[in-house]
């Protein structure tokens, strides 16, 4: 009979060690026990998580008035069986204090009471969690080994489940914790979003503001310059002509920012270049800005002296509205850092560069290098556009902050917005840019750009008119 109970509650405890929570599983093992051994009751003692007493969590007969067993009554037979990790005999009829430790393996229990309480420990990995008490079955019991061995495999997969049990629901309320904090940080996530899409639009907001004034500035010059010449006498037809054309030029930049602006919410495509000669955006914007540099810096009583060597170079696939900004802002930049007047020279050429080594010309660059040391290697070689100034040069201190959007060193005068969209354009180009300077020695910024190799098929002509209005 002892063997077939033995094999039922081994297949019963396996399924006591199913993923329950631990009420469902304490109610389980309950039943389980019941029903197999025909106990009369059973009762569950599990230890506080602070070691300080033995709480009554499951029983077949529960009395309201249970209350927790401290850990410092030793005298208890079941605080007993929890301190000594081994089963405790007791018998009602017998005071607490003559309860009976049982020693494996189990020889010599002869005169047990066939009525009393067996209290086994609950052992997991060593450890006591709590004691599980029974009483003896209807007509009584015989307390012989196979019978304490056989309550000791039920304790032992009793505990297991427990074990399981409490690790199932720390489990769940770690899954619960980790999901309130995954929705914690999709909320925070999403508000950094939204604060970097604001950032974002801020600084798009800023860079038109400051495009557009550099072409204000230019169209605004060059109107006073023509309002000049006719107050000082009759205007040939030549220079209205060329002060037109110049005019045109710096409306349709502004018209290109506006197609940005207008493209800004459309899906992103990649960006159609044009097939464009770098010498003939220098030109343009040395022609534009004009009345800055000369005009309006004479009248001033500066003079700065333009001083350009434009080799003949391939050309490049490119954005000329975007390129004439970047000629612009290294330009005004460069006149900003000479107040008393000074000389800006402007270089262009073709490096053929042989091999994935080779690097930046030495005669490109000036004392306190720093930035980009090298610079790809393309198939057609790459175009350098180097600009420098004999100006006020860049401190130390911020050469490391050159780039970064809303840096400025000109106080209210300046967005620090001027070379961070350099970079940004640069970058667009598949350039690289290479800043050198010395405090009151100068400065020279030098961009390479590839020369277009793999010419499109079709190359998309400069937008010549104004972008219609919606």
């Amino acid at each position: 009979m002892k063997h077939v109970q033995s094999l039922e509650l081994l297949h019963a405890s396996l399924h006591i060690r199913e993923p329950l929570e631990l009420r469902e599983r304490l109610d389980r093992i309950m039943r389980t026990a019941r029903d197999i051994l025909g106990l009369r009751r059973l009762t569950l003692f599990l230890a506080d998580p602070e070691g300080l007493c033995l709480r009554t969590v499951a029983s077949t007969a529960l009395s309201p008035g249970s209350r927790p067993i401290p850990l410092t009554d030793s005298e208890n037979p079941i605080v007993q069986a929890y301190s000594v990790h081994a089963p405790v005999f007791w018998n009602p009829q017998m005071p607490t204090t003559r309860a009976i430790r049982l020693q494996p393996p189990y020889d010599h229990l002869v005169g047990l009471p066939s009525d009393g309480f067996l209290n086994l420990p609950l052992i997991v990995q060593g450890r006591v969690i709590g004691v599980l008490g029974v009483e003896h079955p209807e007509g009584g019991w015989t307390l012989d080994r196979e019978t304490i061995q056989l309550m000791e495999l039920f304790a032992a997969q009793a505990a297991t489940a427990i074990e399981h049990a409490r690790l199932y629901e720390e489990a769940r309320q770690i899954a619960v914790e980790l999901q309130q904090k995954v929705e914690a940080l999709a909320q925070a996530d999403a508000a950094l979003v939204e604060s970097v899409r604001l950032r974002a639009m801020g600084q798009m907001a800023s860079g038109v503001a400051h495009d557009f004034n550099n072409i204000l500035n230019s169209i605004l010059g060059q109107v006073q310059l023509l309002q000049t010449r006719f107050a000082q006498g009759s205007v040939q037809a030549a220079t209205i002509k060329e002060t037109l054309r110049l005019l045109e030029a710096a409306a349709l930049d502004g018209a290109e920012i506006v197609r940005k602006l207008r493209e800004f919410t459309r899906p992103a495509e990649e960006e159609a270049f044009v097939l464009m000669a770098l010498d003939k955006v220098i030109e343009q914007v040395l022609d534009t800005t004009r009345p800055r540099w000369k005009d309006q810096a004479e009248a001033s009583g500066r003079c700065f002296r333009i001083v350009t060597e434009l080799a003949s170079v391939p050309r490049i696939l490119g954005n000329a509205s975007e390129l004439r900004a970047v000629v612009t802002n290294l330009l005004f930049n460069a006149l900003d850092a000479m107040p008393q007047g000074g000389t800006v020279t402007i270089t262009l050429r073709h490096a053929q560069r042989s091999g994935e080594t080779a690097q930046w010309s030495e005669e490109l660059i000036v004392n306190g290098e720093w930035g980009e040391k090298r610079c790809r290697s393309e198939r057609g070689g790459v175009v350098l556009l180097t600009m420098t100034d004999t100006g006020v040069g860049i401190p130390d201190s911020v050469k490391a902050r050159i780039f970064d959007p809303f840096f400025t060193t000109k106080g209210t005068r300046g967005t620090g917005l001027g070379l961070s969209m350099v970079h940004g354009i640069v970058r667009r180009h598949r350039g690289e840019i290479l800043v050198a300077s010395e405090e009151r020695r100068g400065t020279t910024i030098t961009i390479s750009l590839p020369a277009a190799v793999d010419i499109p098929t079709v190359v998309m002509s400069e937008v010549t008119a104004l972008p219609s209005v919606p």
